[in-house]
């Protein structure tokens, strides 16, 4: 199963947002341990990098990218898919630029804290805890 962590995913673990931080966790072990394989939108790469410099500095953001790009493939951001995000009509353009990315990446599921962004994918959506249910019931 091919799996796109949405920003705010990224940002639970790497930041410890509680309550949000333990399913985070558990989903970059499964991605760590190859049980599914895990993907990150180029444009979430380059702003997890931003706010990580702005919290922690360049080199702990650098780090942190070398470390996600072990672990992650990149679904890509070209011409294509920022044009076709301008017509999904959802209400949030980088929201639109993920599922348009996860879509033509052939990604199985996304997974976000925010499913109303992600309204209009044609890529099914799940919250952390949902797709972890989902995992460890076998599908």
């Amino acid at each position: 199963m091919k799996i796109l962590l949405d920003t705010n995913i990224v940002l639970d673990l790497l930041l410890a947002h509680d309550p949000f931080v333990d399913d985070a966790r558990a989903i970059f072990l499964l991605i760590e341990n190859r049980h599914i394989e895990g993907y990150l939108c180029a444009d979430v790469v380059t702003t997890i990098h931003y706010l990580v410099s702005r919290e922690r500095g360049k080199q702990s953001a650098d780090d942190v990218i070398t470390k996600m790009l072990d672990i992650f493939e990149i679904t890509p951001v070209d011409k294509r898919v920022l044009t076709e995000a301008t017509r999904t009509h959802g209400t949030d353009y980088e929201d639109s630029v993920v599922h348009t990315s996860a879509y033509h990446a052939g990604i199985d599921r996304i997974i976000t804290r925010d499913p109303k962004g992600f309204k209009q994918s044609k890529v099914p959506v799940s919250a952390p805890g949902e797709f972890l249910a989902f995992i460890e019931g076998g599908a």
